[in-house]
This record gives C-alpha cells, sequence and structure tokens, in this order.
C-alpha cells in the first residue's frame, strides 16, 4: 500500500507540472507576439525577407573498438 501511495504521489506532482506546462503554453499561445513564433516553428513557415536556419545535433561518434 506504501508504494501504491508513493506511486500515486508521483503520479500527482507529474500531472502537475504538466499541467502548468501546458496552461502557459495555451496563455503563450492566446497571444500573437507568442503565437507566431510557433506557427514559424512549427510549420517552418518565413515571411519575405526572413530565412529559416535548421540545427540539428551533430550525430553520436561511432564507438571505438579495442
Amino acid at each position: 500500500m506504501e508504494r501504491e501511495l508513493s506511486t500515486v504521489s508521483k503520479q500527482v506532482v507529474d500531472l502537475t507540472k504538466r499541467g502548468q506546462e501546458e496552461r502557459a503554453l495555451i496563455r503563450r499561445l492566446d497571444d500573437p507576439q507568442g503565437s507566431v513564433p510557433e506557427i514559424h516553428a512549427r510549420l517552418r513557415y518565413v515571411r519575405p525577407n526572413e530565412k529559416l536556419v535548421i540545427l540539428e545535433p551533430a550525430p553520436s561518434p561511432a564507438p571505438s573498438s579495442p
């Protein structure tokens, strides 16, 4: 029972954090100043005279063999 309580408590913490993050996202997207950059990022849309630069992480080096 103690383990179940611990699991449920962790779920409550996780869901509370997720809810806060989602509410912050909703507030940002409700404002055109916040939604326009999100639209650009998701759709890879640019305005005239803008350039989109996509940075991707470098590939991991291959493991060396002994």
